[in-house]
């Protein structure tokens, strides 16, 4: 299995922070160690501890985030005695503003109201940093710079995807409460266990089932664990683990809804 890089679990912090370091510097360049504090700055605000990610980031870590900003010709690079100088270009711009709105956050609702709060507040310092790039400007470009700092239409998004997640935890709690239940009433019944698990196989597959199926699964366990999982493992994940997650996206598509008003 690939591992997540530091830059690649944090990417819309790089790349706000590339463009915050882009709009402070005033055509002169920036420096990594500009970036680097920005990053920690966002990530500060966002987070009620943002040791775990301070702890793990390091300048090596943003000096191969940018190195790969140039190869794409997103960033240009200018050599000093010291240390690079940075400057965003056009394309690069566009490039991690698309980054930034083009994924869901319903995993991180801090997240998420931080950069609807930066696309909202620094559009129009945006829009101007995109015109200084060059005098043209076709129509095209325009457009696509518009959709992207379009702050309704990002939270709009997210509320959708929010609803879907709220919509995907139901069906995580009724599959896991009817798996329960149904096996405590095939026991009854005096039902064989391996009958009870292909019938909740077809009836509540799991989401990895096609990677695993469930008799797989179950299988690696000993027989008194098979028959726990299935009438009070499943119904205490219910409780235990869905509801409060359904509750807290609940909550969360709440302050999207305060936020949409």
């Amino acid at each position: 299995m690939k591992k997540t890089t530091v830059s690649e679990r944090f990417e819309p912090f790089f790349a706000a922070a590339t463009i915050a370091a882009h709009a402070s510097c005033s055509g002169a360049g920036f420096r990594q160690k500009d970036m680097l504090f920005l990053i920690e700055l966002f990530a500060n605000w966002v987070e009620a501890s943002a040791q775990s990610m301070q702890l793990s980031l390091q300048a090596t870590q943003v000096s191969r985030y940018l190195d790969g900003l140039v190869t794409e010709g997103f960033v240009r690079k200018a050599s000093r005695k010291r240390s690079p100088a940075y400057t965003l270009t056009r394309t690069g711009l566009l490039e991690l503003l698309d980054r930034i709105v083009g994924r869901e956050y319903t995993s991180a609702p801090g997240t998420f109201f931080f950069f609807y709060y930066f696309i909202k507040n620094y559009q129009h310092l945006i829009t101007h940093l995109v015109e200084k790039e060059g005098r043209l400007f076709p129509v095209t470009l325009k457009l696509e710079l518009e959709n992207l700092l379009d702050a309704p239409a990002f939270l709009q998004r997210e509320i959708s995807a929010t609803r879907k997640a709220l919509e995907r935890m139901q069906l995580r709690i009724f599959d896991s409460e009817s798996t329960a239940a149904l096996t405590k009433k095939r026991l009854n019944e005096q039902v064989k266990f391996p009958a009870i698990v292909d019938e909740i196989q077809k009836l509540y597959p799991y989401e990895l089932n096609s990677q695993k199926p469930l008799n797989e699964l179950l299988g690696a366990l000993p027989p008194a664990l098979q028959r726990w999982e299935m009438e009070s493992g499943t119904h205490f994940r219910a409780m235990e683990i869905w509801r409060p997650a359904h509750a807290q996206i609940e909550r969360y598509l709440q302050q999207l809804e305060i936020l949409k008003q």
